[in-house]
C-alpha cells in the first residue's frame, strides 16, 4: 500500500475511534488555519474543510451559530453568505492558545508564583465559580475554593481574563516567591503541585496522544508527505488533540514536574508532525479557503515562528 494511503487509512481509523466534536474542531481549525491567514473565513470553506472529519454541513452550521451566540465569533453577511471572524472578547483566548500550543519551549522558571484570591468585594458564588473555571482554563491550580496559584502566569492575559469577567477590581492578585531554605527544597512544592493539579489524568492523556500520533510521525518521517489535503487533515487532528490536552496543562516548570514527564515527549511528536506536513497543509489552506469576496491572504509573519520556526516559502 502506498505510504500516503497508509497515512490516510490511519487517520480514518483515528477518527472512527474518537470522532471530534463539531464546535471544538471548529475552534481548532480557526486557530490553526484561519487566524494566521487574515482571521476571517467563509462558512462554505469551513464546511468543506470539516467534511472529511465526519462533520456534516448541518453540524458545522449549528456549531458556528452557537459559538457566535457565545461571543466567540462575529459574522459579516453578504446575501446568503457569511464570513466569520474573532470577536474582541475571544481574541485573548486565541492569543493565549497560540502562545501555549506553538511555543518553542517553556521559559525558565525563576521561582515566582502568582496567587489570586477571589471573594474580595462581595463576589457572588456564581461569578466566583465562573472565575475559577476561567482561571483553570488559564492553567491555575486550586489551593482552596477562593485561592488559586500559577508558577508562570501570563499577566497580560490574566488582566484581560479578569476584565472580561468583570472582577478586575474584586480579585486580589499577589506575587510570591518560595524560600528554599525554609521550605526544604522542592519537596513541599511538589506536594503543593500534587494537591492543586491532577497530573495523573494529564499524563494518561499524553500517553494516549503518543499512541495515536507517534506512529504517524514515524511514517511521515521516512518519506515525503502525502497529498496537501491529507496533510491538512493530519495537521488539524494532531493540533486539535494536542490543544485539547494542553489547555488543561498548567505547563509547570521542570523543577515541579515528575521526572521523565511524558508531556515533553508528546510536544516533541506534535512538533515533528507539524513541521513535516506544514508546507503542503498550508498550500491546501490557500487553495481551498476563502472569504466571501477573496481568497485567503498569505500567512502573517508570526505564523512562521510556530514551534521555534517554520520554513518561509
Amino acid at each position: 500500500m502506498p505510504r500516503a494511503s497508509i497515512v490516510d487509512s490511519r487517520l480514518r481509523r483515528l477518527l472512527a475511534v474518537r470522532p471530534p466534536r463539531a464546535a471544538s474542531l471548529v475552534v481548532s481549525v480557526f486557530g490553526d488555519a484561519v487566524v494566521p491567514h487574515g482571521g476571517a473565513i467563509w462558512l462554505g470553506s469551513l464546511i468543506r474543510w470539516l467534511a472529511p472529519f465526519g462533520i456534516n454541513e448541518r453540524a458545522v452550521r449549528t456549531a458556528v451559530h452557537r459559538l457566535t451566540a457565545d461571543d466567540w465569533f462575529a459574522t459579516s453577511t453578504t446575501g446568503r453568505r457569511s464570513d466569520y471572524s474573532l470577536t474582541p472578547a475571544s481574541r485573548h483566548r486565541f492569543a493565549d492558545a497560540e502562545r501555549r500550543i506553538y511555543a518553542a519551549a517553556s521559559p525558565r522558571w525563576r521561582g515566582d508564583w502568582t496567587v489570586i484570591v477571589l471573594g474580595h468585594g462581595g463576589i457572588g458564588v456564581a461569578k466566583r465559580d465562573a472565575a475559577r473555571r476561567e482561571l483553570f482554563w488559564h492553567g491555575f491550580g486550586e489551593l482552596a475554593p477562593t485561592v488559586l496559584v500559577h508558577p508562570s502566569a501570563d499577566l497580560a492575559e490574566l488582566r484581560l481574563a479578569l476584565g472580561d469577567l468583570g472582577i478586575e477590581r474584586r480579585a486580589i492578585v499577589l506575587h510570591a516567591r518560595g524560600d528554599d531554605g525554609l521550605a526544604g527544597g522542592n519537596v513541599p512544592l511538589r506536594e503543593l503541585v500534587a494537591s492543586a493539579w491532577d497530573l495523573g489524568d494529564l499524563a494518561h492523556e499524553y500517553r494516549a496522544y503518543l499512541r495515536r500520533f507517534a506512529p504517524l510521525a514515524r511514517a511521515i518521517h521516512r518519506r515525503r508527505p502525502p497529498s496537501p489535503e491529507v496533510c491538512f487533515r493530519l495537521r488539524v487532528l494532531a493540533i486539535h488533540e494536542y490543544r485539547r490536552i494542553l489547555l488543561h496543562d498548567p505547563e509547570l516548570p521542570a523543577e515541579l514536574l515528575p521526572e521523565g514527564w511524558v508531556g515533553l515527549e508528546a510536544r516533541a511528536v506534535c512538533t515533528a508532525l507539524y513541521r513535516a506536513v506544514e508546507a503542503p497543509a498550508a498550500e491546501y489552506v490557500r487553495e481551498s479557503g476563502r472569504t466571501i469576496r477573496t481568497p485567503l491572504p498569505a500567512p502573517a509573519p508570526s505564523y512562521f515562528r510556530r514551534f521555534g520556526g517554520l520554513r518561509h516559502r
